[in-house]
């Protein structure tokens, strides 16, 4: 049975779309989409942020988001309950050397304490208490283990509770797009071009060209709002009008954890 990693890989490679494409798209970092193909679980960051990096390629490729993060939950479950799983190893008879090397680190376990508590003694003897003095370290702050951009952050946070929009122009086309009140997008833009907007209240949308691009809305492909030629202003986008914008919309946009 094929794995999360391995069905998004295929599904990729049949699009004809490179990992670099997806990560220069959504600002995801080249290593954590790898780690995710190769099922890497470990090398990524949080649960939640696993969820997020799903939506976004998922999204990019057009594809259905849910199934894809309802077959990580049922993975992170067998994961789950193979790591609960008591061992079962057979039992053998350690080799001589085994032994060997045991006595030779319990002694020099026992080497180093002492030589530790006797340096301590001379310490107090000679009436330097290095646990009463007063030492000021320099600190340092903690290291970053890694790093979300913030578009991600706006994307994965949108995802959960407001609405991500990435088009894809296929003709010449004349857009203006306002998210929740600030102008993000105005202009003639050629085929090729692709644009992400996302807000957590409204994308309000004026078009010149209704068939001269597609589009996915929160990880899951649009309904074509018009031919081509055909203008369109005040279109306006809530999560509440989410549904009326989807190909699909019988697929419900949350399914549970």
């Amino acid at each position: 049975m094929a794995t999360l990693g391995q069905d998004l890989k295929r599904e990729r490679e049949l699009r004809g779309i490179s990992l670099k494409e997806i990560a220069d798209t959504t600002k995801i970092n080249l290593h954590f989409l790898r780690a995710l193909e190769e099922d890497q679980i470990d090398l990524l960051p949080g649960r939640f942020f696993i969820k997020g990096i799903i939506r976004a390629y998922t999204g990019h490729l057009g594809l259905d988001t849910e199934d894809f993060l309802n077959q990580f939950m049922e993975e992170e479950r067998l994961r789950s309950e193979m790591d609960d799983a008591p061992p079962h190893e057979p039992r053998t008879k350690k080799p001589v050397f085994h032994k060997i090397r045991s006595l030779f680190i319990f002694c020099l376990v026992v080497i180093v304490l002492v030589s530790g508590l006797t340096a301590v003694y001379l310490l107090f003897r000679s009436g330097n208490d290095p646990f009463l003095e007063e030492q000021i370290l320099p600190t340092r702050p903690p290291e970053k283990l890694f790093t979300i951009p913030d578009e991600v952050w706006e994307e994965i946070q949108a995802a959960e509770s407001g609405l991500v929009m990435h088009l894809d122009f296929q003709e010449e086309t004349w857009m203006q797009i306002i998210s929740d009140g600030r102008l993000i997008l105005d202009g003639n833009h050629s085929p090729g071009f692709r644009f992400r907007a996302a807000a957590e209240n409204e994308i309000l949308i004026h078009c010149g060209n209704l068939g001269g691009f597609i589009y996915t809305l929160n990880g899951r492909p649009g309904k074509r709002l018009g031919r081509s030629g055909d203008v369109l202003r005040n279109i306006r986008l809530t999560p509440d009008t989410l549904d009326r914008f989807l190909e699909d919309a019988s697929i419900p946009r949350n399914s549970p954890e």
